[in-house]
């Protein structure tokens, strides 16, 4: 039966990962459209959101490696 217990800590895992993925990234287009469009605050945005930027990168690699580790389970 493949209702078992590892399906839905997968597939909840999975629905996390892409809800956390797209909230970040739409979040980063906010951010970056406002940089571009209010030039007067682009030196400030620039310096607070560094590590925001760091940290986005890190989210999409960690969805790149748990997607990649959760398809070799099942390959």
């Amino acid at each position: 039966m493949w209702f078992t217990e590892e399906y839905f800590v997968i597939c909840g895992f999975i629905v996390f990962v892409f809800r956390d993925l797209y909230f970040n990234i739409s979040l980063s287009y906010l951010t970056l459209s406002f940089i571009i469009f209010y030039p007067e605050y682009r030196i400030r945005l620039i310096k607070h959101f560094k590590w925001y930027f760091l940290y986005q990168s890190f989210i999409i690699y960690t969805f790149a490696a748990s997607f990649y580790f959760i398809y070799s389970l099942f390959s």
